[in-house]
């Protein structure tokens, strides 16, 4: 089990699923959807976090496309 640092949100989705995403010591980021728990290294995290920043733009972009 993982020291955890710092709790870096905490939410629930539509579907009711609870999300945390915690920084934990050795610079590993977790992020838990119920019991599921995913571990990354900083720079994972950084890469994953910018990939779903590309796909809203992309969502967005698709969106107003075809709202037209």
């Amino acid at each position: 089990m993982a020291i955890i640092e710092e709790k870096l949100a905490e939410f629930e989705l539509s579907t009711g699923h609870q999300v945390t995403i915690e920084w934990n010591e050795g610079d590993k980021i977790h992020i838990h959807i119920d019991n599921i728990r995913y571990s990354l290294k900083k720079k994972e995290f950084e890469k994953f976090a910018t990939i779903l920043k590309e796909a809203e733009d992309n969502l967005t972009n698709i969106k107003n496309t075809n709202a037209k």
